[in-house]
């Protein structure tokens, strides 16, 4: 008999669902795990998810939200070329991030604020402890009282994750009281982390 289990999703941003999703399948031997979500990129991401692992999926839509049934048979598909997927196939754990502003990308402003929550909340909630963040500029204010974030850098501090906030920018912003988290740092130091990353990635 198969086992059968629910998921609730709805009002998460991406890519929760899909790690929430992947973490009940892992736990299943078998079975179906029905998912739900409140928007339809969201049921992309979980029928690619499904398909990557050689499952079957079934959606539908209910109006206010959608769900997604993945079938699983058995253990996952194995990649046939694991260069093929970079992301799965390389370790974010010795990694040093670098946030040079309080956004990710350029254009949208709100948007890159979203981006960038999206993006540390997925470090926070990953099995892996990277290496190091620095926060630059107005990246600064991520770890600043009234962050919408703060609650993921405070995260992944206590997972082992050393969080770097630039000294000067603190202080050019007026914000070296309202730090919360993390601890500061100055630029001859920064210049050595830059250099000694392995990998280095800005996020722009």
């Amino acid at each position: 008999m198969s086992d059968t289990q629910a998921l609730d999703c709805r009002g998460l941003q991406c890519p929760q669902p899909v790690m929430a999703a992947r973490k009940a399948l892992d736990a299943m031997p078998v079975g179906d795990l029905t998912v739900l979500v409140s928007l339809e990129v969201q049921v992309t991401n979980l029928v690619q998810l499904s398909r990557d692992a050689g499952w079957s999926a079934d959606s539908e839509s209910h109006g206010d939200h959608f769900s997604v049934t993945i079938h699983k048979s058995g253990p996952p598909a194995a990649q046939p070329d694991a260069a093929a997927s970079p992301a799965e196939a390389q370790s974010i754990a010795g990694a040093t991030f670098v946030f040079g502003s309080d956004a990710l990308g350029s254009g949208d402003n709100d948007l890159g604020r979203l981006l960038i929550q999206l993006l540390l909340r997925t470090l926070a909630d990953g099995d892996e402890v990277t290496r190091r963040l620095i926060f630059l500029n107005t990246g600064v204010n991520l770890c600043c009282e009234g962050s919408p974030i703060l609650d993921a850098l405070q995260a992944l501090e206590a997972k082992g994750t050393e969080i770097l906030a630039c000294g000067t920018c603190l202080d050019y912003l007026g914000r070296v009281k309202a730090q919360r988290v993390g601890r500061v740092t100055n630029m001859h130091d920064i210049v050595g982390y830059l250099v000694s990353a392995r990998p280095l990635i800005s996020a722009l």
